[in-house]
């Protein structure tokens, strides 16, 4: 329609304003505006519209009165074109904005449609458009039968999960004592330290570089050497790694790699630690060093 009204309108002008060129926007929308009043003009004689509030606007277009006339929007959507059901031009508006967006469901396309038209029995003439669609009918042929694959194969996975989670981690697991005893921590140890701040996964790895027996002679801290630095830790708060590490593997903490072979200071010298003097937590009190006088020496010149 837009490339007949562009003849009609040059074969009425001179060769010099004729135009040759792609159609322009405001000449696409005048071929809708004409191919709409000549369907309406076809499908509602006489202006004859049943149970619908229809007016014609200046270019003669018929349009529907909503409750939206005091709201501020777009015209288009304030008072929307009126379409038939029954239309090739209906049909084929349909189909246009569903493939343009991507083959939008039933709902969907009718709320973008309404952006612009009021379409007659919208619910079923956009279903029927949707249903008549080869993709889509398609699609929906495929998903029934892929669904059921997917199904198998998801109970498949969740088999060989539980399969290996009881062959390869709880066959590996030993019954233990109620509550944590000191002794079952070694110098040399990898463990997880607790950080009640971050998730489990984000928990550090240490390792034990000292044991801090209390007055009763039970370990219950734990001195843990972390990536940058010496922490110590009550053993509530520590949990061993349950998979054994030789002695001459190298264990990353937090990325960095530290070898087992280096040296672990854990004797605790009468300098660090006043000997026989704890805290009722049971770790060890050290001597307080006050401007560190006590460490330097003194010169007098005369």
């Amino acid at each position: 329609m837009g490339w007949i009204l562009r003849f009609i309108n040059n074969s009425r002008t001179t060769v010099k304003k004729r135009k040759h060129f792609e159609l322009s926007s405001h000449e696409i929308k005048s071929a809708e505006k004409v191919l709409i009043c000549i369907v309406q003009g076809k499908m509602f004689p006489n202006f004859s519209i049943p149970l619908v509030n229809a007016f014609k606007d200046n270019e003669g277009v018929i349009r529907i009165k909503t409750k939206l006339t005091e709201r501020k929007d777009d015209p288009n959507f304030i008072a929307p074109i009126l379409l038939p059901s029954n239309c090739i031009l209906t049909t084929r508006l349909i189909e246009y904005y569903h493939h343009k967006h991507c083959h939008a469901g039933v709902q969907i396309l009718m709320s973008i449609l309404r952006e612009k038209f009021w379409i007659l029995k919208s619910q079923k003439t956009v279903r029927d458009v949707v249903r008549r669609c080869v993709r889509c009918r398609r699609y929906s042929s495929k998903s029934p039968v892929s669904d059921p694959k997917r199904i198998r194969y998801r109970r498949k996975l969740i088999e060989d999960f539980r399969s290996r989670f009881r062959e390869e981690y709880l066959g590996q697991l030993c019954q233990k004592l109620l509550g944590k005893v000191g002794n079952d921590f070694k110098i040399g140890d990898i463990v997880i330290i607790e950080e009640l701040s971050k998730k489990r996964v984000f928990w550090p790895l240490g390792k034990v570089i000292g044991l801090l027996p209390g007055r009763d002679g039970k370990v219950r801290t734990l001195k843990i050497r972390c990536k940058n630095s010496e922490i110590i830790r009550p053993i509530q708060r520590v949990y061993p790694l349950k998979v054994p590490i030789e002695s001459n593997e190298n264990v990353k903490f937090d990325g960095v790699a530290a070898s087992s072979s280096s040296k672990v200071n854990d004797i605790i010298t009468h300098n660090e630690v006043i000997k026989n003097k704890v805290s009722r937590s049971g770790r060890l009190i050290k001597v307080p060093e006050r401007l560190g006088l006590f460490n330097n020496v003194l010169y007098v010149f005369e």
